[in-house]
């Protein structure tokens, strides 16, 4: 695989680990609400599998039926 010639600016931000670009520092937000909304989302799972854990089996059955 071929290496792509990079700009000094994308050279720097590695470097640094500052985004010089603001459109990159726009997509850092956007990817880490993201992870958030996921991490989020993954922790209302667990707690909705431990509450169904915690319910009997006619009830669960009842569950299934909805």
């Amino acid at each position: 695989m071929k290496a792509k010639a990079q700009s000094p600016e994308s050279v720097a931000m590695q470097d640094t680990g500052v985004a010089m670009d603001p459109m990159t520092a726009k997509q850092d937000k956007i990817l880490a609400a993201i992870e958030d909304t996921l991490q989020d989302l993954g922790g209302r799972v667990d707690s909705a599998e431990v509450e169904l854990g915690l319910l009997g089996d006619d009830k669960k059955k009842l569950l299934a039926q909805v």
